[in-house]
């Protein structure tokens, strides 16, 4: 029988991952044996929450011109390690593009992306909603029942 085994060899380094190639083999070997989809993209795949690629598109409609992946991460609070995860999540639903003119890799830090533009009336419409929904009613606020808080310095 045939194997590929994975060695982690700096073992102190932490947030060590697989290579891409590793990975896609693995996944190719979980869809040929029928594991569910969901079970790849939360244990093989990762999984990037709503709200993290919520703040992705927001930083980057926000942005003149296209940003890297470093600058994104830090500017949302993305871990980078979940990056690979959210820019495939985002360029699969045709929201983000790679800049061509770069030379960095898919995933390299330095590479630079940009919402689509055919794709920003959605984005700006899928944002605009969501900050509705984080609206709180005028009639549900009780200022008069408020409890007083009072902070010394």
């Amino acid at each position: 029988m045939e194997v590929i085994v994975y060695t982690v060899v700096n073992k102190e380094i932490s947030g060590v991952k697989a290579s891409e190639k590793y990975v896609n083999k693995v996944e190719a070997g979980m869809r040929e044996e029928g594991f569910p989809e969901a079970y790849i993209n939360k244990y093989l795949m990762g999984e990037v929450t709503e709200n993290c690629k919520h703040r992705a598109l927001l930083f980057l409609r926000g942005e003149e011109h296209g940003q890297d992946l470093f600058v994104l991460a830090n500017m949302t609070g993305i871990d980078l390690w979940d990056i690979p995860i959210l820019v495939d999540s985002l360029t699969k639903n045709g929201y983000i593009r790679k800049d061509k003119r770069g030379t960095a890799g898919k995933y390299d830090l330095g590479a630079r992306y940009f919402t689509v533009r055919e794709k920003r009336k959605e984005i700006d419409d899928m944002l605009l909603e969501r900050l509705k929904k984080s609206f709180i009613p005028y009639e549900s606020i009780d200022c008069v029942n408020a409890a007083a808080v009072v902070t010394l310095h």
